[in-house]
């Protein structure tokens, strides 16, 4: 049994029971049937409308999609429609195909009222929905030339599967993805040399996500730097070079929700996106911390200087909304769905812990691992999560640099870096 209210899950719970074991054998809208008095014992005071059977389970989708829309009775798997507009000699009309006709019990009447139509347009908004079974949205070829981009938008992963992205670019000037690694809560920005798929670079900002929760992420990439923001937050510009190259080439194509290495023999279990995309926007040149935070919470019309494209999923497809024409294609089960407003969602902003390695010259050391460990009291565990603290790591960067961000689960932290046998440690740090 799955319960909604306003077209949104609120409990589930297993039953092994029919419905007839569960109220008898008779049918009432605003009656009991197990009260012993009948049907008027315990009867609803209020008013009820547009009252639908349907003969298989509806998703939460599917649920809020139609929540607000009159149905005609036709519809596929309708059981039974009473919406009270036909009733005659105390018959009220059931629409559907089975016409099982209800009868007017005591003072039930029909009465003239104002639906809660404006709920709709207060509290949600379209976004792309995919199911994790490929299902995706494909861009088109050529997608941009320039050398430096932002992209920007929303998403929800409702699972971590493997590499499963945002978005991936393969057929443009720059070639960038955005996922997260393995199979983690970690985030992953990768940044190849275009068009052979060279001299591949990444960006991991290690256990940072959260499933079933939005977060808005922005990647600046040039050439050769990248730069990335979650909910308006710079977490890191340290990119790792580790040279690995796809063999053979993927294909060039740009997508969202999927990788362009599915398929290939070393990247064959990529897995699309389970989750959900919103306004997602692509960028000429380098977009500021300060312009990103502006207009995060912002719907664009698809009119500002320097977009190259805007897919927004207000009119139901993946269509570019600005004027340059880059229309996606919804594939498989890809769709656009009815969801709650990323407005009404309190992001959270991360904390960090970041600093550099130099040597007793003062010169930079790169390239070596440094480790972030919680201190948690004794046996206790993150809250949630019920389990010990899990440490963090990194290499240090060229300019020997490391930078943690983090949702605290901690109050304080403990720093290690190790190189060979070598190795240092620093405890007590805290945030503020």
């Amino acid at each position: 049994m799955k319960l909604f209210l306003n077209g949104f899950l609120v409990g589930t719970n297993a039953v092994t029971e029919s419905f007839n074991a569960i109220s008898g054998t008779r049918n009432f809208i605003g009656g009991w049937n197990l009260a012993a008095g009948g049907p008027g014992v315990g009867s609803f005071a209020g008013q009820i409308d547009e009252f639908r059977v349907w003969k298989v389970a509806r998703t939460e989708e599917q649920v809020r999609d139609n929540m607000f829309r009159k149905l005609t009775g036709t519809e596929a798997g309708l059981a039974g429609l009473w919406n009270f507009d036909v009733v005659e000699n105390g018959l009220v009309k059931d629409l559907s195909p089975g016409r099982h006709d209800g009868k007017m019990i005591g003072n039930a009447k029909a009465v003239a009222a104002e639906l809660p139509a404006s709920i709709q347009t207060t509290a949600n908004e379209r976004v792309l929905d995919l199911d994790g079974k490929e299902s995706y949205v494909e861009l088109p070829a050529q997608l941009f030339t320039n050398q430096v981009v932002t992209v920007e938008g929303w998403i929800k992963w409702r699972e971590f599967g493997i590499y499963s992205r945002f978005f991936e670019f393969g057929d443009a000037s720059l070639q960038i993805a955005l996922n997260n690694y393995s199979t983690s809560a970690s985030l992953q920005f990768q940044r190849y040399r275009a068009p052979e798929f060279d001299d591949h670079t990444e960006v991991v900002v290690a256990d940072l996500l959260r499933p079933n929760e939005w977060f808005h992420l922005a990647a600046v990439a040039g050439t050769n730097f990248s730069k990335l923001y979650l909910n308006s937050s710079l977490i890191s510009t340290n990119e790792v070079v580790d040279g690995w190259k796809p063999s053979p080439l993927p294909p060039l194509k740009n997508f969202l929700g999927r990788s362009v290495m599915k398929g290939l023999p070393n990247a064959a279990a990529d897995t699309e996106l389970n989750g959900q995309i919103a306004e997602v926007r692509l960028w000429a040149g380098e977009r500021t911390p300060d312009q990103i935070k502006a207009s995060m919470m912002t719907d664009l019309i698809g009119q500002d200087p320097g977009l190259l494209a805007l897919w927004n999923f207000t009119d139901g497809t993946a269509r570019d909304a600005s004027t340059n024409g880059r229309h996606g294609k919804l594939v498989g089960n890809a769709r656009v769905v009815t969801a709650p407003r990323r407005k009404e969602t309190a992001l959270r902003v991360p904390a960090f812990i970041s600093g550099k390695l130099l040597d007793e010259a003062g010169q930079a050391v790169t390239n070596v691992s440094v480790q972030l460990i919680p201190e948690l009291p004794p046996g206790a565990a993150l809250p949630g999560q019920g389990q010990p603290a899990a440490s963090l790591s990194q290499l240090s960067g060229a300019d020997g640099g490391f930078s943690f961000a983090l949702f605290s689960e901690a109050t304080r932290y403990e720093l290690l870096v190790t190189e060979g046998e070598n190795g240092a440690r620093r405890s007590g740090l805290a945030l503020k």
